[in-house]
C-alpha cells in the first residue's frame, strides 16, 4: 500500500509528506468504522463500546455519568460482573442517590453544593 501511495505522490506537482506510523485507531477513524445500531439496545451498545475500547485502545477506567437512570438493577449487576471478569474499573457519577439501585461493594462519596465530601 505504501508503494502505491508513494507512486501517487510522485505524480503530483507538489511536495507532499505523509505519516508512516499510522495506528489502528487512525485507520478506524479514517475508514469511519461505526457500530450498526439496527435493533441494538442501549445496554448492548454500552457493553460493546466498553469491550472495543478495552481490546483496541487498552482503556481500563470508564467514567459513566447518570448511568443508573438508564439501567435497571439486573443490568447494573451484569455491568459490575463484567468489570470484574474483564478487569476494568468503573467510576459512576450520579446526580442523585437512589438507594434502590445501590449495590453492595460500591464505594460512595457524596459531594454537596459547597464541594464538601460526605463519606
Amino acid at each position: 500500500m505504501e508503494k502505491e501511495l508513494q507512486y501517487f505522490l510522485d505524480t503530483m506537482d507538489y511536495r507532499i509528506s505523509y505519516a508512516d506510523n499510522i495506528t489502528i485507531k487512525d485507520f478506524l477513524k479514517l475508514m469511519k468504522v461505526r457500530f450498526q445500531e439496527e435493533g441494538v439496545h442501549f445496554f448492548e451498545k454500552l457493553l460493546d463500546f466498553i469491550r472495543l475500547e478495552q481490546q483496541i485502545l487498552k482503556v481500563r477506567l470508564f467514567v459513566l455519568v447518570n448511568i443508573k437512570g438508564y439501567l435497571n438493577l439486573e443490568q447494573l449487576h451484569f455491568l459490575y460482573q463484567q468489570s470484574c471478569y474483564d478487569k476494568f474499573q468503573l467510576l459512576l457519577i450520579e446526580s442523585c442517590m437512589d438507594e434502590q439501585k445501590r449495590i453492595g461493594g460500591e464505594h460512595v462519596l457524596i459531594i454537596d453544593n459547597d464541594s464538601c465530601v460526605i463519606c
